[in-house]
């Protein structure tokens, strides 16, 4: 396990985007390999990853889902 280190600034960012999501370096690999991510920038200690095809809609499922909890 490795810690990610960024500003909460940084982290709300990525976070606008629902299929988004911040990993450590090397660990994105699984998610690429499987066609389920690619990486859209890297940073000093992470690297940010889009969920795409399925693996985006359920993200972004999810974070409607979550964002509803905290809204309503």
């Amino acid at each position: 396990m490795e810690i990610v280190r960024l500003s909460l600034d940084e982290y709300e960012e990525v976070r606008t985007h629902p299929r988004r999501f911040v990993t450590a370096p090397g660990h994105q690999a699984l998610s690429v390999e499987a066609g389920a991510g690619v990486v859209v920038g890297s940073h000093d200690g992470f690297v940010l990853v889009e969920k795409v095809d399925v693996a985006g809609e359920i993200a972004a499922e999810r974070y409607d889902e979550l964002r509803g909890r905290v809204d309503g």
